[in-house]
Parts: structure tokens; sequence; C-alpha cells
């Protein structure tokens, strides 16, 4: 919502006294609307209004009152009639980020899978995971090749990192593409390149580790904005070595990556490795979307995951078919993946991808492959279709411990 004439004909005093006599959180507004927070957030952002001021907040929801047929007092709460109205009101005019459909716009380039919303754009649901790049280090000219048919086949979302080849995987990148094609560049922080040390990466989980980061990807991929940053934790799953002066309380963290965000070095803000309650924590600062480990065989997140899907936040699993790790469960291994795989002339691997994208409609895709058959079978999941039965086959799959032997 655009401030009218006589809103921004204000004075700075004037200003000043309204902030001070009507501070209101964005917590307390969705509270007077019976919202959460992501709604409401995504539906400010979708109409122009800054969540963190004050005062476009507080003449925001007097006019979504005054929508709604009734003149609010100026700059006070809500009274109990007047946040009944605006929460019809704003029932009508929900944010478009929750709309998890296809595609409906006519003449959009087809997107593999569909679309999903990433924070405030549509991408398709099948994208790109650009961790396998570095295998190509010695056949650049292919990595390029690869990455232009993934743009061909309709993928618009290629998340990265700079600890990917040592800044390799971003490399490749910028050289395969233009400012042209729209894209969404993902990327990550919360490690670094450490080519030298035990592991290629160590925590990197300071906050001026995180935005040194973002700075390099930003150089490396030669951009001035990246679409979303996941933030990424160290409380779940395999981690690398977390020295003690790498533990860093997440809403430090979280208070630098705002502050990218509205110096407009990151469009957006996501959680990678986290923990529903550190989720929980996260949501008052906008998130966009959650990478976790999840597939048909891991799927202890459910509940996270349906709490993305209230709050509109995509959801990208990483680990898509098990485990990376030699010796751990894999989806490929199992019995109705692979009887279904025959039923239907597919892959197991394209199984598995394809049952995530029936798991939610909020599920984003981002398989990784240094092939370019691989990525064309990756990115055909989208048309996969499972019957009923099929479908009970595969959700009665039980979660796989890691180490667990099958029966």
């Amino acid at each position: 919502m655009s401030l009218n004439d006589a809103e921004t004909a204000r004075t700075a005093a004037e200003l000043q006294e309204n902030f001070d006599r009507s501070r209101l959180t964005l917590a307390e507004a969705a509270t007077d609307l019976a919202v959460t927070e992501g709604q409401l957030r995504a539906l400010l952002r979708a109409e122009g209004v800054d969540p963190a001021a004050v005062w476009q907040l507080r003449d925001y929801l007097e006019q979504a009152v005054i929508d709604a047929g009734v003149e609010p007092a100026p700059f006070t709460i809500l009274t109990e009639d007047n946040r009944r109205l605006a929460r019809g009101w704003f029932t009508l005019r929900e944010a478009p980020r929750h709309d998890f459909g296809d595609r409906a716009a006519s003449g959009a380039a087809p997107q593999p899978g569909g679309q999903t919303q990433l924070g405030s754009r549509s991408v398709a649901r099948i994208g790109y995971g650009a961790m396998q790049l570095e295998r190509l280090r010695e056949d650049r000219p292919t990595g390029v090749s690869l990455l232009r048919r993934a743009l061909e086949l309709g993928i618009d979302h290629i998340d990265t990192a700079q600890f990917y080849g040592n800044g390799l995987s971003n490399e490749l990148i910028r050289e395969a593409l233009s400012p042209s094609d729209d894209v969404a560049i993902v990327s990550k922080v919360g490690a670094a390149p450490d080519p030298e040390g035990p592991f290629p990466m160590r925590a990197a989980q300071r906050p001026e580790e995180l935005r040194a980061e973002v700075e390099a990807n930003l150089r490396t991929l030669g951009v001035e904005q990246l679409a979303v940053v996941n933030l990424r934790r160290m409380d779940t799953g395999v981690t690398i070595p977390l020295p003690e002066d790498q533990v860093v309380s997440i809403e430090d963290q979280l208070a630098e990556m705002v502050a990218m965000r509205d110096e407009g070095l990151i469009g957006g803000i996501g959680m990678s490795n986290t923990t529903i309650d550190g989720l929980r924590t996260a949501l008052p600062a906008g998130i966009d979307c959650v990478q976790n480990s999840y597939s048909l065989i891991a799927r202890d997140d459910d509940d996270m995951l349906d709490l993305c899907i209230a709050e509109g936040i995509a959801w990208v699993p990483f680990f898509p078919l098990g485990s990376g790790f030699e010796g751990l469960p894999k989806v490929t291994d199992e019995e109705a993946v692979t009887r279904t795989a025959g039923e239907l002339g597919v892959t197991a691997s394209q199984v598995g991808l394809a049952w995530l994208l029936h798991r939610a409609p909020n599920v984003l895709l981002i398989p990784g492959t240094a092939s370019i058959g691989h990525l064309e079978e990756n990115t055909a999941v989208g048309d996969i279709e499972f019957s009923r039965d099929q479908l009970a086959a595969l959700d009665a799959i039980p979660t796989r411990e890691p180490g667990t032997i099958r029966p």
C-alpha cells in the first residue's frame, strides 16, 4: 500500500510523536488479526509495506479497518470490533505467497514440476543443486553446458555455495548465465572453504563470517544480490567440527542476516540444518525457505514441513534420495520404490524425487548432478503420476534410521 500525500507530508516531529505513541510489533499486529506473523509479513511485502516500519504498519492496519467499513481512531490499538472486521478484510487479501498451485499465467515459460513460491517470486518446483559441479573441475565446458541445458529445460532456481569446490561452482554459474537470465541464485553461509584441512570446509558461524561469505558469493558470481541465502546451522544431523568459538546464538546470526537483507545484499533469508525450535525462533525475521535432510525414508521433520506449509515457507530437501554417505539407507534400495519404477518405466531415483513433489505443494527440489543425461531425468520427474495404490505403498515405507538393517 503506498502512502497518500497527507501521510507523506507529515513533519518529522509529528512522525516521531506518532511513533512514540503507537509502537506496534508485527507479533501484536498478527495477534490483532488472528493470523500468523508469516502470513502478515508476506502480505505486507507483497503490497510494498516495510513490516519493520512501525508507523507504516500502523497506517496499513488502520487502512485495513477503513476498507472493511469502519473509521478507526488514529494511532490506537484496534478495538475488538475493528479487529473482527479487519480479519475479514485480511482473508480476502491473503498474500499470494500461499498459493502453491500450478502457474496460470498464459504464455509463461514451462516450469518443470509446476511452480511454487520462494519468498516473493515464483520458481519451478525442480531446480538444480550445484554441489556436484566440483566433479567437473577438469572439464569446465561440460559444466557450463550443463547449466545452460538446465535453463533450456525451464529450471530457474540454482542452489549453490561459495564453499562448493572452493568457489568453482559459482565460477561456472557466472560463466554460464547472463544478466538477462531470470534465475534465482540461492546460496548458503555458515561454512567456509578449507581445502587444506581434514574436511573440505570448516564452520564459519560468527556474524562477521556470515557477511564475509555473502560478499564472497557476490564477488564470485558477479551479481549485486542473492535471491535467498540459507543460514546453515550446526544443530542437527551430520556436521563438520564445531570449535568453541563457533558456537553462536541464532539471534546474533539472524540480526546479521536481516541487516544484509535490509542493505539489499540478499533478497531473503532461509534456514538450513535447523530444528523446529530453531525455525520458530527465526520466524519473526521472515524466512523464505528451509533446507533440511528429508526423503521418503527420512521423515523425522514432518512437523517442521507442516509448519512451513502453514507459514508459506518453501521446503527444500537435501539428501532427497537418502544419505549421501556410503553404507547408509538409500531410497533406491526400497522394494516398493523399485517395483513402482518398473511399473511406470522410470528409474528408482525418479520415483524418490517424484514422491517428494507429491508430499507437499511447497516442496522445491534441487537435485544435483554432473551429467546432462541425469539432469534431464531429474527434470522429467514432474511428469510422473502415481496411482492411489502406488502412492499408498510408498507412503507406507518407514523412516530408516542410519544403520538400520532392512527386513
